[in-house]
């Protein structure tokens, strides 16, 4: 799972994404964002099938802080569409 937000993340900076009552911290790199490790990934796929949407909150290098909603409605039937595309 990797997110971008459209702009660069402060230098050093975390993106939080909160899904059900969950937090994950995703690393930053220039405009992208992701999990530390397979582990991470995973557990984040986890919840984002369980829940109805996923939160992301970030600091832009400027020092703005931004909050993004997104609807997980369907999140579940693509990625089991896309593993199933993915082996045959």
């Amino acid at each position: 799972m990797t997110f971008t937000g459209g702009y660069p993340f402060a230098s050093g900076s975390t993106v939080t994404l909160e899904v059900g009552g969950q937090d994950f911290q995703l690393f930053t790199e220039g405009d992208w964002a992701w999990p530390a490790t397979p582990q991470d990934d995973a557990a984040i796929v986890t919840a984002m099938k369980r829940g109805a949407d996923a939160v992301l909150t970030g600091r832009s290098g400027r020092g703005t802080q931004t909050k993004d909603t997104f609807s997980l409605l369907g999140f579940t039937a693509a990625v089991d569409e896309a593993a199933k595309r993915c082996t045959s």
